[in-house]
């Protein structure tokens, strides 16, 4: 009998066979499929909206391309998968969040940038939002990081708490609740509080999509902290709008050790909001600060500061329920309104029902037989797999990134922007060889985003987020292999020049840090001068990593060597070649 591994091999090779994951075109050089920009993954409905959740993206805008990546390239044939099986149910997404997983459970679409999920009680400085042995939540939060390892920090921002009855004078709303009443499946989340407020969580691309219903003759509150975060608060500002838009930003450090270390703006983020209620609002009120320092302002509709937070009161007692859809942005909160529109327009059961059938197609581009037990292990990893790195193209076809230390916005023309691949040491050998095989029309704009990044700040990123300045904290230059392995696999929809220049730089040179005589591995963006001159990383360089980066950086140079050999750099793919035996 062949093994569950056994018929996910033929499964894979199935999809090839039937032209669903591409093969080279002999006559353009360029695979067939490759580059595809958006995938009409929404279901028939009988109204003539359209659910296509994605960004819209200007063809005619070219910014920051590449001559020979615009005139030549043809938008591929849409995607059809045959023979669509029903493979959401074997998704669980609370798998992974007992333990060191570090993983979300909330709602998201496939590489979504807006991952609408709730936020456990956990200590400052926390890499990760959700804890399954915790007992209490603090909210519902907008961006998340998922499965990041050993580091601190992270984001968890813009958050949002429903809470039925008096407000607490200090303002404490966490509440504890149980994981019977909690139901977790791709693109939505719920569940009920202690209080009995019941929460309903779906999501677009760039927007989250909140129902809340609350016991009957209760008070209706709605908290918006934009202080919290897992890594710190630097500032906001809040602005409630006619009856019922609130609007406004968080400021935070996603990293503020590092920014220390490197002693430059890093891991500086603002993020902008803009939130639609199906209600008026009643009454409003603002704090600022923590604990005993905060202040807390009856009455305000505006505020500005760090650790700053608003209260909403709301009249549900009609039928209990209210519903708001709140838009996310880089860019401004003009943006984020945009961002929301779409959202606004379908309203949540459509969204929830178009979130489930991308995810159901994006699950099919790998189709298993075996047992059910084992086809839920599976499909769930596959699930998470899909989750970075994410689309931050907002509405209109505009992006923000910030390598070169201040954050900036880029036409993105038919480009996708992807970022938050955290961090490249861990998903080189995983999810990215992975995503080229099952998704290679995302390889094009997934490489051209590294490329974007080396053009705005200089170099090849380590850890893409959506924070100021480059997040360095893991040792090798693998986004090297990434860019290597798309061109040997003939997804090849990026500038191979520019490509090179960068491959090169991050072979051939480091920057100035002030780790680099203890903690090179960390702080650094190339490739240390020690390894160029020894052939190895030395103790005194790092002396708990040297050992793993030369076998990293030697790796790299391997991957380097074939790059520059099918590119036509024969000198320097044999220099490369000798450098990669000092494993």
């Amino acid at each position: 009998m062949p093994s569950f591994a056994h018929i996910a091999h033929i499964a894979l090779i199935a999809l090839f066979a039937l032209g669903l994951v591409g093969c080279d075109d002999p006559a353009s050089n360029r695979p067939i499929g490759d580059a595809q920009v958006d995938l009409d993954l929404s279901p028939e409905l009988d109204t003539s909206d359209d659910l296509d959740l994605s960004p819209e993206l200007d063809a005619d805008s070219v910014a920051d391309l590449a001559p020979n990546e615009v005139d030549d390239w043809v938008a591929p044939p849409d995607l059809v998968i045959p023979n669509l099986r029903q493979l959401t149910p074997y998704v669980d997404p609370m798998i992974g969040t007992l333990g060191q997983g570090n993983v979300i459970p909330g709602a998201l679409l496939p590489h979504g940038m807006v991952r609408v999920s709730p936020d456990t009680s956990s200590e400052t400085g926390s890499i990760d939002s959700y804890k399954y042995d915790d007992t209490q939540l603090e909210g519902f939060t907008h961006l998340n990081l998922e499965g990041p390892g050993g580091s601190a920090n992270g984001y968890s921002q813009i958050l949002f708490m429903p809470y039925s009855g008096v407000l607490p004078a200090d303002l404490d709303v966490r509440q504890t609740f149980s994981h019977d009443t909690e139901h977790a499946e791709p693109g939505y989340y719920s569940v009920e509080l202690e209080s009995g407020v019941q929460v309903e969580l779906t999501a677009t691309s760039t927007a989250g999509l909140h129902r809340t219903t609350f016991p009957p003759s209760e008070a209706a509150h709605v908290l918006i902290d934009l202080g919290h975060s897992n890594g710190k608060s630097v500032g906001g500002e809040v602005e409630v709008v006619g009856d019922d838009v609130v609007q406004g930003f968080g400021y935070y450090n996603v990293h503020p050790l590092l920014e220390l270390a490197v002693m430059e703006p890093t891991g500086d983020s603002k993020v902008y909001f803009h939130a639609t209620f199906d209600r008026p609002i009643v009454d409003t009120g603002t704090w600022q600060g923590e604990g005993a320092t905060r202040v807390t302002t009856p009455g305000a509709r505006t505020g500005r500061g760090v650790d700053l937070g608003l209260w909403l009161d709301f009249d549900v007692a009609a039928t209990g329920e209210l519903n708001a859809v709140v838009g996310i942005s880089l860019i401004s909160v003009e943006q984020a309104a945009l961002n929301a529109a779409p959202a606004r327009q379908l309203g949540f059961d459509a969204v929830r029902a178009a979130a489930s059938e991308q995810w159901n197609q994006a699950l099919n581009r790998i189709q298993v037989d075996g047992e059910e037990d084992l086809k839920t292990i599976f499909y769930t990893a596959l699930y998470h797999s899909m989750f970075q790195p994410a689309d931050y193209t907002e509405q209109g076809a505009r992006f923000q990134s910030g390598s070169s230390g201040k954050a900036e916005v880029f036409e993105a023309g038919r480009r996708h922007f992807y970022t938050d691949d955290w961090c490249m040491w861990d998903t080189f050998r995983t999810s990215h060889p992975l995503q080229a095989l099952i998704e290679p029309e995302r390889r094009g704009d997934v490489i051209w985003s590294m490329l974007h990044l080396y053009k705005q700040g200089g170099w090849l990123p380590k850890c893409t987020w959506h924070a100021t300045g480059y997040s360095r904290v893991m040792i090798g230059n693998h986004a090297i292999p990434i860019i290597a392995d798309a061109y040997a696999k003939g997804l090849r929809d990026f500038d191979p020049n520019r490509a090179w220049e960068a491959i090169w730089k991050a072979s051939t040179e480091d920057i100035a840090n002030l780790g680099s005589t203890s903690l090179c591995g960390y702080l650094n963006l190339g490739t240390p001068p020690e390894y160029l001159a020894l052939g190895y990383v030395p103790s005194e360089c790092d002396p708990t990593q040297s050992v793993s980066m030369t076998l990293e950086y030697a790796y790299d140079d391997w991957a380097a060597a074939q790059f520059a050999g099918q590119t036509g750099h024969t000198g320097e793919r044999d220099q490369l070649l000798a450098r990669s035996q000092n494993y």
